[in-house]
């Protein structure tokens, strides 16, 4: 893309529905779903919060956390059998400093605007329960 970029662009339908989008909506709906997520998480053993507070200007895609002692993958797993995706955005040790775990604690949780709190909250049960069965 380095050498060609100027021929990439949007397609005329895309830019024809970008007008269209509720850009209000969205950062509404991602600054309540990420606030509700960390005041939840901030009261939680077994996970830390990888950025503890949200700036005024941060509108969130995910909250990452760190998930300590080796369960990451297990409660990643966990999620995903309980219908929650969530990526790790940090699992490649090629791309951190070396002697930083954070490519193996690393989970993002997902809180953009097609979720509701409802959403968030089964997020918070599915996590505190994987905690109950595994501590």
């Amino acid at each position: 893309m380095d050498s060609d970029y100027a021929r990439y662009e949007m397609d005329g339908e895309t830019k024809n529905l970008l007008p269209l989008i509720d850009d209000t909506f969205i950062i509404k709906k991602r600054i309540e779903n990420a606030t509700f997520l960390h005041q939840a998480l901030s009261k939680l053993n077994g996970v830390q919060l990888m950025f503890p507070s949200l700036k005024s200007t941060d509108i969130p895609l995910y909250v990452p956390i760190l998930v300590a002692n080796g369960k990451r993958n297990a409660l990643k797993r966990y999620l995903i059998d309980n219908g929650v995706f969530c990526p790790n955005h940090w699992d490649n040790e090629n791309f951190v400093p070396e002697n930083n775990s954070i490519y193996e604690q690393e989970l993002s949780l997902i809180c953009d605007q097609r979720y509701d709190t409802k959403n968030m909250q089964h997020e918070i049960d599915v996590i505190k329960n994987f905690f109950k069965l595994n501590d």
